[in-house]
């Protein structure tokens, strides 16, 4: 593929992109942009086209604003230098200058002997405009000091009725300018934050929440599950709205949310508790935790008791047929000694030594007594006793009958 191929798909999928963000419900930005009213009836394009005027001529202000809290919207002097309402017959002027061409359905009413100019005696007034100030921290005049384009924040506004909202900045347009190198890239460049660099993010109009599209962080559906490779990855970024002290008393507590596992977690847990994950650990403690659940659901048999029979039957319903196979049997690829060489921290979810003694010791019947050591073992076993002799013990009579066992 040629460059000049790459570049048309690489523009045709920025605008596709481009496309669907301006569909995004606009309801998920009003902690950063709150709710408008705006009841007039203007028209942007209009203006810049058949009019000629210029963003200035309309939005003068922006050029010494500083907040982003600066109201920036034209005063009713400014629309009466081109809409004369003092022309005779209004009906006819040009442009138009009845109030109900800005107020729809507005019909003032006068006082007697108040002049049509002094709308601001009429009544009653109409509806008043209302434009809270956005959460966020911007100045006009720095961008425009820079030479930015009106348009390359306000995306479309040129072709559009009424600007509202929908026409304001998006994050992956401030992004295209601070990414750190043009401009900086920390988020209390724009968002509100507290005097120790934190955003805050509980604001009147709602909550702050990552968008996701940069970090997959949009903190919605099992993020709470999967934001292990997102902390990991970028740790300072999520230092920007958490302190470390949430993660620990989160990581370190017992009870968690409910919503660290799905409705039917209970029923579906087997497998994921069977890859060895040591994410359960973190919250759960397994000998006592599973173990008590498995115990008060019968899926385990009761504490204390034989877990198998002589005849290698399991006596309780969670291990699989054959599990443990008849001493001199032939193991099946169920037998527990695969299950727990391959993962032994799932038996110990259960399990104590003292199950395996049972068995598996010089002190258990000859009829279930069963050699853990593979073959050839007596020819090393004094090399395990002097390294360390606990293990030995747990299912031999004494050290002094192991050093006479091995040899020493």
């Amino acid at each position: 593929m040629t460059r000049l191929a790459i570049a048309v798909v690489l523009a045709a999928l920025f605008a596709a992109v481009s496309a669907a963000l301006a569909q995004t419900p606009r309801t998920a930005l009003d902690a950063v942009y709150p709710p408008q009213s705006i009841p007039l009836a203007f028209d942007h394009a209009l203006h810049l086209t058949k009019a000629k005027s210029t963003c200035g001529d309309c939005h003068a202000s922006v050029k010494t604003s500083v907040r982003a809290s600066d109201r920036n919207l034209p005063e009713e002097r400014v629309c009466l230098d081109c809409h004369d309402v003092l022309e005779e017959p209004i009906e006819k002027a040009d442009p138009p200058a009845e109030c109900k061409t800005c107020h729809p359905n507005y019909v003032p009413t006068f006082p007697a002997g108040v002049d049509r100019d002094e709308t601001s005696k009429a009544t009653p007034h109409p509806p008043r405009v209302v434009i809270p100030a956005p959460a966020i921290k911007f100045g006009h005049k720095l961008h425009l000091d820079r030479g930015i384009e009106c348009s390359a924040c306000h995306v479309g506004i040129e072709s559009a009725g009424l600007g509202t909202r929908a026409h304001l900045p998006m994050m992956d347009q401030c992004t295209s300018c601070h990414d750190g190198r043009q401009a900086p890239s920390r988020c209390d460049t724009c968002h509100l934050a507290t005097p120790d660099g934190r955003l805050v993010t509980d604001l009147p109009h709602g909550k702050l929440v990552p968008r996701g599209l940069f970090r997959n962080d949009d903190h919605s559906g099992d993020f709470v599950r999967s934001h292990g490779p997102a902390a990991k990855a970028d740790a300072a970024y999520c230092a920007n709205c958490h302190k470390e002290q949430e993660c620990v008393s989160c990581h370190l507590s017992g009870p968690k949310p409910l919503s660290i596992h799905a409705g039917d977690f209970v029923l579906t847990h087997g497998p994921e508790a069977r890859r060895n994950d040591p994410s359960c650990e973190s919250c759960h403690r397994q000998q006592s935790f599973c173990r008590d659940c498995h115990v008060r659901s019968g899926v385990s048999d009761q504490p204390g008791a034989l877990y198998f029979s002589a005849a290698g039957n399991a006596t309780g319903r969670f291990h699989r047929e054959g599990f443990v196979a008849p001493l001199g049997g032939i193991p099946t690829p169920a037998h527990h000694k695969f299950e727990a060489r391959k993962n032994l921290r799932q038996c110990v979810s259960c399990h104590q030594e003292s199950t395996c003694v049972q068995c598996h010791s010089v002190q258990a019947s000859a009829a279930i007594r069963a050699n853990p050591h593979p073959p050839g073992f007596r020819a090393q076993c004094d090399r395990a006793l002097r390294q360390n002799d606990r293990g030995c013990v747990k299912c031999h009579e004494s050290r002094a009958a192991l050093e006479v066992m091995c040899g020493q």
